[in-house]
């Protein structure tokens, strides 16, 4: 009965997690097999043609996460992950460094922040079309690529630096045809991190924030900075109860004899101070 419980809680605990996972972890004696496993541990096989095998095909299977283990010791070129499930732009860092083509267009990723596309040193062909990126910030790109599709992303604000800017700004095929990019939201977006008039500029039809390194990490650095404040305040505030607290309950606990001669003394002190205060009173002229 525990046995199966702690199954149970398990099995509970992985479909939190994912729901369908893309791996090459198969239930097959083919070793090139792909397939969809959800988190009942049932696998959907994705046929890969064996004429192509850095090839893989794995649009429209609901896919919310990959294996990483399996994925990234493989050599696929080119792999299609569109029209699925993924949220997690960290979770595609993973894949094959192989990659020459990467299509996610059509998921649910969010953002594209402190993202660090380097690793893939063959990759030629992004393609982010039609998910939900607001933001994106603090990215860099592979000197390889040649083609970035973010069109029908809200990108509401993009703030890169000098020497991506340069980048993209000279890639063959740039879209980046934002579904919305409100004037306010610019503004507000700028001011908070740090651009001014002369660091606005435009990329394709989006405008953009020129940031130098400083102030890529200049949030970061602030929100830290505010933290620390507020731990050394709650230390200081902290104390200074504590002290206070003792100083009421060493008055409480002591016997009405020690109070009777702390009375005492602090009479008999002010009695031996007015004794030696001298009064000078001017003599009346004769």
């Amino acid at each position: 009965m525990v046995q199966t419980s702690t199954l149970t809680l398990l099995a509970t605990m992985m479909a939190s997690a994912w729901a369908n996972r893309l791996t090459l972890s198969c239930p097959s004696t083919n070793a090139s097999s792909a397939c969809v496993m959800n988190a009942n541990g049932t696998a959907t096989p994705i046929a890969i043609n064996m004429n192509s095998i850095e090839s893989l095909n794995a649009t429209k299977k609901s896919i919310d996460t990959v294996d990483c283990q399996t994925l990234q010791a493989s050599k696929f070129t080119r792999l299609n992950l569109s029209y699925n499930a993924l949220s997690s732009m960290e979770n595609l860092l993973c894949l094959p460094s192989s990659l020459q083509v990467l299509d996610v267009s059509y998921n649910q990723l969010t953002a594209m922040e402190n993202i660090n596309w380097n690793s893939f040193s063959n990759l030629t062909t992004l393609i982010l079309r039609g998910n939900a990126i607001a933001s994106m910030r603090n990215t860099s790109f592979p000197p390889t690529l040649t083609t970035l599709d973010l069109s029908n992303n809200p990108l509401a604000s993009v703030v890169l630096s000098q020497a991506t800017y340069t980048q993209l700004n000279a890639l063959p095929s740039l879209s980046m045809h934002t579904t919305t990019q409100r004037v306010d939201l610019l503004l507000n977006n700028f001011e908070f991190n740090g651009c001014g008039v002369q660091d606005i500029k435009y990329l394709g039809e989006n405008v953009v924030c020129i940031a130098t390194e400083p102030t890529l990490k200049s949030t970061l650095g602030s929100t830290l900075g505010d933290l620390a404040i507020l731990v050394v305040f709650f230390a200081i505030l902290t104390g200074a109860v504590v002290y206070v607290s003792k100083q009421r309950t060493q008055r409480q606990v002591q016997t009405p004899m020690e109070q009777r001669d702390t009375w005492t003394s602090e009479c008999c002190e002010d009695l031996e101070s007015a004794r030696h205060v001298v009064v000078e009173t001017p003599l009346p002229k004769l």
